[in-house]
C-alpha cells in the first residue's frame, strides 16, 4: 500500500530539467525537456487584504458570474475551454476569466471570476486581444493597465495568452489535459544562426514562443522528433497537441516565410506501427490522438509533407507537446 502510495505521489510531482547542446542531435543524445504542469496559479501572499475584502469580493463574483451565464445563454462562446481548477470564456465583446483560490487563514477554498471588455482584432491567420486589465489572475508578475495579447486557441481545449516579448501570460488546458509525462527528445536536425540554435526542446516548452527549427538542405521533407518517456506510458491513446510555424508576436510575416508542417507520420518505435495525420496551416492549436494497439515505449513524428514559405525553405514548428498517464 505505501509503495502504491509512494508511485501516485511521483506520478503528480514529476520534476523535470532541461539541458542544451550546441551540436545537432543524434540517436545517442539524451536531453530532459521542461513540461509545464498545468495547474492553478500559485497564489503567493494574501489574495485579500481581510475577511471582508473576501465577501465583498464574493457579492462581486457572484454578479460577474451570472452576467457570464446571461451572455453564453444568447450567444455563442468563441472560446470556453474548462480546466481542472479554471476556466476561460470569450463570448460577443467579453472575456471572463475564473479560477480556484485556494483556502488560507479563515477564508474557504472558492472560485474568483474577473469580466473585462475586449478588443478582437484578427491579423492574416493570427488574433490578438486587447483589454484594460486590472486583477490578479494572469501570471503573478502582471501589472495592471491596458494589454495586448497575441491569443492562440482551440475553442474548447486550450487557450493562451503571450505578451510582445513573446512570453506567456496565461494558460488554461481542458480537463483530459491535466497530466503530462517527462519525454527525452531527439530530432534528426537542428538550424544554428546568429548565434542561436533552434532546438527540438523548444516545441515542447509553451513558456516562450521560440520554435524547433531543421537543419537539413532540403525543405524538412523526412526530419523527425522523437519522444522517449521517462515513465511507462498506461494507455496507447496519446493526444498531441501542435502549433505550427514559426510565431513571434511581433513579426507574425515569419510564420508565411518559412515552411509549415502539411502531414505527418506518427509511429510506435518497436511496435511496427505507424499513424499518419494532416496538419492545417493555422498557428492556433489542433489536436490529433495517436491510438495504436499496442504498448508505446517511444514515439518518432516524421514531416511528410510541407507547407511552402513564402521566401525560407526552414521548416519551422511551434508545438508539439504528447500528453500522457
Amino acid at each position: 500500500m505505501k509503495k502504491f502510495i509512494f508511485i501516485c505521489i511521483s506520478i503528480l510531482f514529476i520534476a523535470c530539467s532541461k539541458e542544451k547542446n550546441n551540436s545537432i542531435i543524434s540517436t545517442e543524445d539524451n536531453k530532459n525537456v521542461e513540461i509545464i504542469e498545468e495547474k492553478p496559479t500559485e497564489i503567493k501572499g494574501k489574495f485579500y487584504d481581510s475577511y471582508e475584502d473576501y465577501l465583498i469580493a464574493e457579492e462581486r463574483y457572484l454578479l460577474i458570474e451570472e452576467k457570464l451565464n446571461r451572455y453564453l445563454a444568447n450567444n455563442t462562446a468563441k472560446i470556453n475551454v474548462l480546466g481542472s481548477y479554471d476556466e476561460f470564456t470569450i463570448v460577443s465583446d467579453k472575456m471572463f476569466l475564473k479560477e480556484t483560490i485556494p483556502g488560507y487563514e479563515n477564508i474557504p477554498e472558492h472560485y474568483a471570476i474577473e469580466e473585462y471588455d475586449i478588443n478582437w482584432e484578427e491579423n492574416g491567420k493570427f488574433t490578438y486581444i486587447s483589454f484594460d486589465y486590472n486583477g490578479k489572475l494572469l501570471s503573478k508578475d502582471t501589472q495592471h493597465g491596458y494589454k495586448k495579447y497575441l491569443l492562440l486557441f482551440e475553442n474548447r481545449n486550450r487557450a493562451s495568452l503571450y505578451d510582445q516579448n513573446n512570453k506567456m501570460v496565461y494558460l488554461i488546458s481542458s480537463i483530459k489535459y491535466t497530466f503530462s509525462s517527462d519525454f527525452t527528445v531527439q530530432a534528426s536536425s537542428e538550424l544554428s544562426e546568429n548565434n542561436r540554435t533552434y532546438y527540438a526542446e523548444n516545441c515542447t516548452n509553451e513558456r516562450e514562443l521560440i520554435p524547433w527549427v531543421e537543419n537539413s538542405p532540403g525543405n524538412g521533407t523526412g526530419e523527425y522528433i522523437t519522444f522517449i518517456p521517462k515513465y511507462d506510458i498506461i494507455f496507447s491513446n496519446i493526444p498531441i497537441i501542435i502549433s505550427n510555424g514559426f510565431i513571434d508576436y511581433n513579426r507574425i510575416h515569419l510564420y508565411e516565410y518559412n515552411n509549415r508542417i502539411k502531414k505527418i507520420r506518427v509511429y510506435n518505435v518497436d511496435q511496427d506501427e505507424y499513424l499518419d495525420f494532416d496538419i492545417m496551416d493555422t498557428p492556433n492549436y489542433q489536436e490529433i490522438y495517436a491510438g495504436f494497439e499496442n504498448k508505446i515505449n517511444k514515439l518518432t513524428i516524421e514531416i511528410l509533407e510541407i507547407y511552402q514559405g513564402e521566401r525560407y525553405n526552414d521548416l519551422c514548428v511551434n508545438l508539439l507537446k504528447l500528453y500522457s498517464f
